[in-house]
């Protein structure tokens, strides 16, 4: 006799398809939602950063609770994201970004069944001070590309960087990544591919910037390296050290 099927999957029936939790590791769950925030299209940046905070969380429970289990009490969670790191003299917003990571992943695994109640709901950010951001004169701005060798590769390059940064208020993090190719005198524009919000976007330029990409441009040369800016040895630039770059010079021009 051939049994009624129903529409619904009985508690047993879904034992069969569903992984135990008991079979998945903190490591095991971390790699499956790393895969799943690059399947939604997020920056390689922010699966990184995901990736170090939470692995983070993940160390602090092996060395405390010598096991990796999903279910984890509230007492270690905030020792691993709050009380430890506040001992080693971590700043509130290094902690925050700690605690906001992990509070992404729990979400993802009280969705995906992992775990049955998501204790970082009861971990809250931290008190960070507001600081007030100094604007730069025009004073400043005229001293800071004053005090720039542009006699040289490297200083031109920047000059105009910075030009363009402060023409367009691109971030030093979206310049690095322009491609040449992105640039579009006849419309005197540029695109952003890689922008925070990861949607391209077109950036107007005015003629002094244009003029000055296009000067750029003839003093960078061709090279196998498809960025705008690049080093003398034609490589990638790397954001961190330009904005240091960027922070000497300022100190150099007094701004």
């Amino acid at each position: 006799m051939t049994s009624k099927r129903k529409g619904k999957l009985s508690l047993d029936q879904m034992a069969l398809i569903s992984p135990s939790t008991k079979d998945v590791t903190m490591e095991a769950s971390l790699g499956e939602f790393l895969s799943h925030c690059q399947r939604l299209g997020l920056t390689k940046n922010t699966v990184i950063n995901y990736k170090r905070e939470c692995s983070k969380l993940i160390h602090h429970l092996k060395l405390n609770a010598g096991e990796e289990a999903l279910e984890v009490s509230l007492e270690l969670l905030h020792e691993g994201l709050v009380t430890k790191p506040i001992e080693r003299g971590l700043k509130n917003s290094s902690i925050n970004v700690l605690i906001r990571a992990n509070k992404v992943w729990f979400t993802w695994m009280k969705k995906k069944g992992y775990i049955a109640t998501n204790l970082m709901e009861s971990v809250s950010l931290l008190k960070q001070r507001k600081t007030t951001i100094q604007t730069l004169t025009k004073e400043h701005i005229k001293a800071l590309l004053k005090s720039i060798d542009t006699s040289t590769y490297a200083g031109y390059r920047d000059y105009v960087m910075y030009n363009l940064m402060l023409s367009t208020s691109l971030r030093i993090g979206e310049v690095v990544e322009l491609e040449v190719q992105d640039i579009y005198f006849n419309k005197r524009s540029l695109i952003v591919r890689k922008g925070k919000s990861w949607n391209d976007r077109s950036v107007p330029l005015t003629r002094d910037v244009e003029h000055l990409l296009k000067n750029w441009l003839a003093i960078r040369g061709e090279s196998d390296n498809n960025l705008l800016f690049i080093s003398v040895n034609g490589l990638k630039l790397n954001a961190k050290t330009c904005y240091q770059i960027l922070k000497n010079q300022g100190e150099k021009a007094g701004t």
